[in-house]
C-alpha cells in the first residue's frame, strides 16, 4: 500500500461541513438516520415473552366407539391467541403426546380410536410469538363399546316400529265402518301377506267387522265387497312417501306415514276384545310425529327430546313384549309415549328438524340402550331411580347414585326447579323427578347456551350419544 508521508489531515465534524456540496450533505444525513434513528426504534419493540392464559373448561365426551369429542373455552393473551395444542395420554401418569396443533377453534374430534378405551387429554394455548401456555388439567373419556345392544338391522331411517294408534270394540266397527285412503296407490293384503287387490291413489275404501274375527272390505260408492279377511287386514303402499288417511270422528290426527294394519285382539279378559289400528313405519318417521313437544322451544331442546323419544322407541323395539298379543311395540298414548303422526309433523315442523339433526342417535350407557326417563319439573334436584316419586307418591331421598340404572342418578337441577310448588305437590302432579327435567333442559338450552349433548349428559351421567344407523 502506498503511504502519503508528510501530509497532515485536518479533523472535521458533520456540523462543520457547511462548505460541502448539498448532495454530499444529503448523503451524510441519510447515514445518520440509518445508524442513529432506526436502532432507537428497534429498541422500543421488545420481544413478546408472555404466554397466553391456560384454557379453561376442557371437557371430553363420547361420540362413538372410535371417536371422542373435546371442547374448551377461548383462552386470552396480552397480544392475541393464535391457536391451541391438544395432548393425549394412553395412561393417566403420562407421558403427553402432541395430537395436533389447531388454529382459532375450541373443539376437536379425536377419531380412529379403539372401542371401549380410555384416554386422557390436556390443551394449551399459543400466541404469534410462539409462546405456549401451561396445559389444562387432564380430562378423560372412554370410547363406546361399538353399538352394543343397538344392533337391529336398519336403513338410513332406522328399523321399522309398530305403533298401536287407536282401537275399537267389535260393536264400534259393526255399526260404523272405518274409512281408509292414501295419497299414493296401495295394496290390501291378508295377514299371511297374500295380496287381495290394489287401490288407486285417493280412492276411499271401508272396512267393517262381521263376526268371528272376520273383516269385510268394500267400496263405499257401490257397496260392493272387495274382499274378506280373518284376524288382520294390511294396507301397504309401494311408495315410501305415501300417507294414509283414516277417518275418525272428532279426531284431528288422521294421517300417518308408512303402512297400516287393522287387527283383531282376542283378549283373555271378558269383554276386552279390541280391534286395533296399527301404524308400521321407520323409526325416524315415528320421531317426526312425536307429540311429546310442540317444537317451539330452543332448537337444542328439540334435539334433546327427539333423541330421547328415539331412544325409548328403539328400546321398546329391542326388548318390549308388553303389547305382543295386540301386535305392536308401542302405544301412541302416554302409556308409552305420545305419537300423533303426519298431521302433527306438518303443523310442528321444528320437531322434524330436530330429529333430522340427530338422525340415528341414541342415548347409550356402556353399550346398553339407556331408558331416558323425564318429567316436567323438579324441586332443584333430580332423584336417583330408587328414590323417584313413582305413582305420584312423595318419597324420601336415600342416596345420589343409582345401583340399578347408573345413568339415572341424582343431578343438580336449578334450572328445572319449580318456582312455587313443594316437592310433594310436584310429586302429586306426576313429577317423578328421575332423569331429565323438561323445564330445566329448556332453560339450559335457552339461557346457558348448552347444546343437546351436554344437556343429556348432565341429566344422564355417564351416557354416550351414539349414532347407530
Amino acid at each position: 500500500m502506498r503511504e502519503n508521508k508528510g501530509v497532515q489531515h485536518k479533523p472535521s465534524s458533520i456540523s462543520s461541513h457547511s462548505h460541502l456540496p448539498g448532495r454530499l450533505l444529503s448523503l451524510i444525513g441519510l447515514i445518520s438516520l440509518v445508524f442513529f434513528v432506526l436502532p432507537a426504534q428497534a429498541q422500543e419493540a421488545a420481544p413478546d415473552t408472555t404466554p397466553p392464559a391456560t384454557p379453561t373448561g376442557l371437557s371430553v365426551s363420547v361420540a362413538s366407539s372410535s371417536e371422542l369429542s373435546l371442547s374448551w373455552n377461548t383462552a386470552t393473551d396480552d397480544v392475541g391467541v393464535t391457536g391451541y395444542r391438544v395432548y393425549k395420554r394412553s395412561v393417566s401418569s403420562g407421558p403427553d403426546t402432541l395430537v395436533t396443533t389447531l388454529g382459532l377453534v375450541t373443539t376437536y374430534a379425536d377419531t380412529g380410536l379403539a372401542p371401549y378405551t380410555k384416554f386422557w387429554y390436556s390443551v394449551s394455548a399459543l400466541d404469534a410469538a410462539g409462546n405456549e401456555s401451561a396445559k389444562t388439567e387432564l380430562r378423560s373419556g372412554r370410547t363406546a363399546i361399538g353399538n352394543g345392544d343397538a344392533d337391529l338391522p336398519a336403513g338410513a331411517l332406522g328399523p321399522d316400529i309398530s305403533v298401536g294408534i287407536f282401537n275399537y270394540t267389535t260393536n264400534d266397527l259393526r255399526s260404523s265402518a272405518l274409512r281408509i285412503r292414501a295419497d299414493k296407490p296401495f295394496s290390501v293384503l291378508k295377514k299371511s301377506g297374500e295380496k287381495m287387490f290394489d287401490i288407486p291413489a285417493d280412492k276411499n275404501i271401508r272396512i267393517t267387522y262381521l263376526s268371528d274375527k272376520n273383516f269385510r272390505i268394500y267400496d263405499p260408492d257401490t257397496d260392493v265387497t272387495l274382499g274378506e279377511a280373518m284376524n288382520e287386514v294390511r294396507f301397504e303402499a309401494a311408495d315410501p312417501n305415501a300417507v294414509f288417511d283414516i277417518s275418525r270422528p272428532n279426531s284431528s290426527y288422521d294421517r300417518y306415514r308408512g303402512d297400516l294394519r287393522v287387527r283383531y285382539y282376542d283378549s283373555s279378559v271378558a269383554d276386552a276384545d279390541r280391534i286395533w289400528v296399527i301404524n308400521i313405519l321407520p323409526l325416524e318417521h315415528y320421531v317426526w310425529g312425536m307429540g311429546e313437544i310442540t317444537g317451539t322451544g330452543p332448537s337444542e331442546y328439540n334435539k334433546v327430546m327427539t333423541t330421547i323419544f328415539r331412544t325409548y322407541g328403539y328400546w321398546k323395539l329391542k326388548w318390549s313384549t308388553k303389547y305382543a298379543d295386540q301386535g305392536f311395540k308401542v302405544d301412541a298414548t302416554s302409556a308409552s309415549q305420545i305419537y300423533y303422526g303426519y298431521d302433527w309433523e306438518v303443523t310442528h315442523p321444528e320437531i322434524r328438524k330436530g330429529a333430522e339433526a340427530t338422525q340415528g342417535q341414541l342415548v347409550m350407557y356402556n353399550g346398553k340402550i339407556a331408558l331416558t326417563a323425564y318429567s316436567s319439573w323438579t324441586d332443584g334436584s333430580t332423584r336417583r331411580f330408587e328414590d323417584g316419586h313413582w305413582g305420584h307418591v312423595c318419597t324420601t331421598e336415600t342416596g345420589k347414585v343409582s345401583s340399578i340404572y347408573p345413568w339415572l342418578s341424582a343431578a343438580p337441577d336449578p334450572d328445572g326447579k319449580h318456582p312455587t310448588e313443594s316437592t310433594c305437590s310436584l310429586a302429586a302432579s306426576g313429577n317423578h323427578m328421575v332423569g331429565l327435567s323438561a323445564n330445566g333442559a329448556v332453560r339450559m338450552a335457552k339461557n346457558s347456551g348448552r347444546d343437546a349433548r351436554s344437556i343429556l349428559q348432565h341429566y344422564f351421567p355417564g351416557v354416550a350419544i351414539l349414532k347407530v344407523y
